[in-house]
């Protein structure tokens, strides 16, 4: 489905992921979420380095080693273009819950 937007005289295009996808891609989230806390201290690490590359932090945190794969299928999901604005952000939220929430 694609979405136009208006804003002050600009328009947008969103292309949205259809619910059923993005509600896998919410599970496949908390999965991953499950996954990354139970490797205690080094989940800081894998969170650490998704968060640099989403927001091209120059400097990218190293992941523990056998643990690369893991990080990249976490950015993969979290950076995926196909997502509207909303729907990003929704994933993101998702993955990286406030702190002290679920």
């Amino acid at each position: 489905m694609t979405v136009l937007h208006w804003a002050s005289n600009v328009c947008t295009l969103d292309v949205v992921v259809p619910d059923d996808e993005f509600e896998a891609m919410i599970a496949a989230a908390n999965r991953f979420r499950a996954e990354v806390g139970e490797l205690g201290m080094s989940g800081s690490d894998i969170d650490s380095n998704v968060r640099a590359r989403l927001y091209w932090n120059p400097k990218v945190p190293d992941v523990p080693v056998g643990k690369e794969g893991l990080a990249d299928e976490i950015y993969a999901l979290l950076d995926n273009s196909r997502l509207s604005a909303q729907q990003a952000a929704d994933l993101e939220r998702e993955y990286f819950p406030v702190r002290g929430h679920p």
